[in-house]
């Protein structure tokens, strides 16, 4: 996780926040960063796994990586959208989440 000094991305957050209803906001530097801290604040840990498309940028499965998760992979077929039998096939007692 990037961890910046300064407090301006602190004041930005607190004035972004209230336009979207929230108490808080952040701003990160990447789609990585960002789907890596969503996974933080969900709680995902090392030897859980989370369900992604195998048609997902690379950058997610890393970020999955990063927090020690495992990414599994459901196959993405020709409407290109998972089948959800297939997704519920891959969900067992590791599985964390489903991007």
């Amino acid at each position: 996780m990037i961890h910046l000094d300064s407090d301006i991305y602190a004041q930005a957050g607190a004035l972004i926040a209230p336009v979207y209803g929230k108490s808080h906001a952040c701003f990160v530097a990447s789609g990585m960063a960002a789907v890596e801290l969503a996974l933080e604040f969900l709680g995902v840990r090392p030897g859980q796994s989370v369900i992604v498309p195998d048609l997902v940028c690379h950058t997610v499965a890393s970020a999955i990586l990063r927090v020690g998760a495992r990414p599994r992979f459901v196959v993405v077929g020709p409407p290109l959208l998972p089948d959800v039998q297939d997704i519920r096939d891959l969900i067992d007692m590791e599985t964390a989440a489903v991007i």
